[in-house]
């Protein structure tokens, strides 16, 4: 049983997990709890509100469809942040002070910088299932459920080099933390392989003039170009680039892959290459998952909405079997042990093993393209 309970406060992505015990329960030594709540503090306003309530509704549907050996009742707590890093740190506050969670999920480098020391303080788990920076690996507390950035962007330029055979790549990144250190690890990691970095053009979040900086990117005669964006700024970049002229491949990564992409971007997007941590929404448990978001809301199932919603699958999973193992409650660090070397299964990105470094081991990544509106596997390579 899933319980909505809403609270407008803040907006991006933050989820936090209380454990309480029923009344029935209440009191009683030794009782494990069987009731538990699950806080979202989400983009509920503001320019990514999409991306929030895809995030939402994974932390959601997982409550509803997990089927808990040792709890039997999720409560769902949502708080709106607003995408800003001071009230990310608010909000993850709130969640901890208030509320009394254990773990609170998160999203974006920018605002999961702020909470990360919050968390270590608290000691509060903190579980992020997006743009994991290199800056939130090794993180006590911390735990990304998919692999870093870093590791991403080395596999995008080898097979940009390797497998595309492209020796001259022009880039065009936001100049925010993502952005930049994205840029910085794709330009080392082609470098090395051999090719040459000819531009590298940075802009402002939410640019709507593209012109200069794609201007210069033509001028510098790539035989690539790579946008590292989230899809809306990716969708208006791909867009002026083929209304230049230019012809050159576009590579991506695993922020575009959302079905407002493809509305936004039209048919320029058509051909696009980009990277992704493994991914499958073809296999049985996904499209299951897939065809419950559908009936329940409505629309199709975003990337975003699948990343969180095993994110979630990992921490009920955990939860179950810190009970199993015999906790008689859940705390950060009792949490924080069982989030720790387990294979938990989920159905969109595949068995998720975490380190005690908070990141996960031997997860591969997909090369796809778009093609006539569909996300297609291109090719597979090891991280």
């Amino acid at each position: 049983m899933v319980v909505r309970r809403t609270t407008v406060v803040a907006s991006v992505l933050t989820v936090a997990v209380s454990l309480a015990a029923c009344a029935s329960s209440a009191g009683r030594e030794g009782q494990a709890p069987t009731e538990i709540k699950v806080g979202v503090s989400a983009a509920l306003t503001g320019t990514y509100a999409d991306v929030g309530r895809w995030f939402l509704r994974g932390v959601e549907l997982a409550a509803k469809r997990y089927e808990g050996q040792h709890f039997s009742d999720v409560e769902v707590v949502s708080l709106d942040n607003k995408g800003d890093p001071t009230q990310a740190a608010v909000v993850f506050n709130k969640l901890v002070d208030n509320e009394g969670v254990p773990v609170v999920f998160g999203g974006f480098t920018n605002l999961s910088e702020p909470v990360v020391p919050i968390a270590a303080r608290t000691k509060t788990v903190y579980v992020n299932p997006l743009a994991p920076a290199d800056s939130l690996g090794g993180k006590p507390y911390v735990f990304n459920t998919l692999p870093l950035a870093s590791q991403e962007m080395e596999v995008a330029a080898r097979w940009m080099y390797n497998v595309g055979q492209y020796r001259r790549l022009g880039l065009l990144t936001s100049s925010q933390h993502d952005g930049v250190s994205a840029g910085e690890t794709v330009s080392k990691k082609f470098k090395e392989l051999g090719g040459e970095v000819v531009e590298w053009q940075q802009h402002q979040g939410e640019q709507a003039d593209f012109s200069t900086a794609i201007s210069k990117l033509g001028a510098a005669e790539p035989d690539v170009i790579m946008i590292h964006n989230p899809f809306r700024d990716f969708a208006r970049a791909v867009r002026a680039v083929r209304a230049a002229g230019l012809p050159q491949p576009i590579v991506g990564y695993r922020g575009v892959e959302s079905p407002d992409l493809l509305e936004m971007c039209g048919g320029a997007c058509d051909g696009v290459v980009y990277t992704i941590p493994y991914y499958d929404a073809s296999s049985e448990q996904a499209k299951e998952v897939t065809a419950a978001y559908q009936q329940e809301y409505g629309e199709q199932a975003s990337y975003y909405f699948g990343v969180m919603y095993d994110a979630a699958w990992v921490v009920l999973s955990a939860i179950d079997k810190a009970l199993a193992a015999g906790a008689e409650t859940i705390s950060g660090e009792v949490l924080k042990d069982a989030m720790v070397g387990t294979p938990f299964e989920t159905p969109f990105t595949g068995a998720t093993e975490l380190t005690d470094g908070g990141v996960p081991t031997g997860k591969p990544f997909f090369i796809k393209v778009i093609k006539d509106g569909e996300f297609e596997i291109q090719d597979r390579l090891e991280g």
